[in-house]
C-alpha cells in the first residue's frame, strides 16, 4: 500500500526536529550553566603544556563542567624561563573543539596572557663539584694519590623546575688518568631534561720503577740496578713497573739506558728450562697419572708453554713449565 503525501510530510518534518535537537543538545546543556571564564593578564607555569585553568578562573565552581574546562591544553609551554603571550581567539577555538560553543559561556578581559614558565638554573660550579665528587668516589686510586685539575665546565643550565639530581658516569674503557670527558645527567622529579659533557684532568701520583745505571740485555734486575721516583702517572706509560717486586729477580730482554722508567714488556722472568735440557713430562687427571722424559726444544720460564719432544715416541707436544726439571702436558 503506497503511503500518502501527507504521511510522508509528517515522517520528514519529525526527522528533521529529532536531528536539529540531537546537534543542539550540547550547546543547550552547556547553554544552560552560565559559565563565565575570567582571564588573567599574566600565568606562570610548571609542567610542559599550558591548560585552560592556567590562564583563568571559572565559575560558577561548583558547576560539574568546570573541573574538565579547567584541564583543556590551550598549547605547548614556552621553555623553562622563557615566556609567550596566548591570544584569546585561541583560548576559545580550543574550547569550542572541546565542544563548548561561545553561547555556552561568557569570556572576561579580552586582552592576551603573558605565560612564564618556572625555571630552575644548574650552575657549572654544581657540575664541576658533582664530577670531582664521582672521581673521588670511584677512580681506582688512592686519595693521597689523586689530584683534580682543568675542570672545564662553565656553562649554567637553565631547567624545569622541580628536585634536581644529577647523574654522572665515566667513559667505559677510561683508564682514569688524564683528560676524561664525563657525562653528565640532569633529573628533574626524576624526569632526564638535559645531558652535557664536563671534562676533567686527573692526575695520579704515584712511585714507578727506574733503571738506576745502564742494563744490558739478558741481564738479572737486583735492587742495586733500580731506583723508586714519585711520577705524574698520566705522563708515563701505561704499562710502567710501579712495585720494584715485579722486577726484582728477573732479567731484562733488552738494552735499558739509565734513569729510564721501567715498562713490563722490557723484563722476563728468566727461563729454568733450557733448550736441550732433559725434562719430566707428566700428564695427570683424576684417575691416571703418566709420565716420561722429554727433551725442551726451546728455553722457558715457570708458567711459560714450550715444545717438547717426547723421547720415546720422538712426538713434539706443547708443555707448560712447572719447574727446572718438570713440564706439565694436557690431556
Amino acid at each position: 500500500m503506497r503511503k500518502s503525501p501527507y504521511r510522508r510530510t509528517v515522517l520528514r518534518s519529525g526527522l528533521m526536529l529529532l536531528l536539529s535537537t540531537v546537534i543542539l543538545l550540547p550547546t543547550l546543556v552547556w547553554g544552560s550553566t552560565g559559565i563565565v571564564i575570567m582571564l588573567r593578564s599574566e600565568a606562570m607555569v610548571e609542567d610542559q603544556e599550558i591548560l585552560l585553568g592556567d590562564l583563568s578562573d571559572i565559575q560558577p565552581a561548583h558547576d560539574p563542567h568546570v573541573a574538565k574546562l579547567l584541564k583543556i591544553k590551550i598549547a605547548n609551554a614556552p621553555l623553562p624561563g622563557q615566556s609567550k603571550w596566548i591570544r584569546p581567539e585561541e583560548i576559545k577555538l580550543r574550547i569550542k573543539q572541546f565542544g563548548l560553543d561561545e553561547n555556552g559561556y561568557t569570556l572576561r578581559e579580552t586582552a592576551s596572557v603573558k605565560v612564564s614558565r618556572r625555571a630552575a638554573v644548574v650552575s657549572a660550579s654544581r657540575i664541576n663539584e658533582a664530577v670531582k665528587d664521582f672521581i673521588r668516589r670511584r677512580a681506582p686510586w688512592r686519595g693521597d694519590q689523586l689530584k683534580i685539575k682543568r675542570l672545564t665546565y662553565h656553562e649554567a643550565l637553565t631547567i624545569p623546575a622541580g628536585k634536581v639530581r644529577l647523574e654522572v658516569s665515566a667513559p667505559i674503557h677510561t683508564d682514569w688518568l688524564g683528560p676524561v670527558p664525563f657525562s653528565v645527567q640532569v633529573l628533574v622529579d626524576g624526569r632526564a631534561v638535559s645531558r652535557v659533557t664536563a671534562p676533567a684532568t686527573i692526575e695520579v701520583w704515584s712511585d714507578v720503577v727506574l733503571a738506576a745505571k745502564p742494563l744490558g740485555k739478558f741481564e738479572p734486575i737486583n735492587a742495586d740496578d733500580i731506583k723508586v721516583k714519585r711520577e705524574n702517572l698520566s705522563r708515563m706509560p701505561s704499562n710502567a713497573i710501579l712495585d720494584p717486586s715485579m722486577v726484582l729477580g728477573r732479567r731484562t730482554n733488552r738494552n735499558i739506558a739509565a734513569n729510564c722508567v721501567l715498562r713490563s714488556d722490557q723484563v722476563e722472568m728468566p727461563p729454568v728450562v733450557k733448550r736441550g735440557d732433559v725434562v719430566q713430562m707428566v700428564a695427570e687427571s683424576s684417575l691416571l697419572r703418566v709420565e716420561a722424559k722429554g727433551v725442551a726444544r726451546e728455553n722457558g720460564a715457570v708458567g711459560d708453554r714450550i715444545q717438547v719432544m717426547n723421547l720415546s715416541s720422538k712426538k713434539i707436544i706443547y708443555a707448560q713449565v712447572k719447574d727446572g726439571q718438570t713440564v706439565e702436558v694436557n690431556f
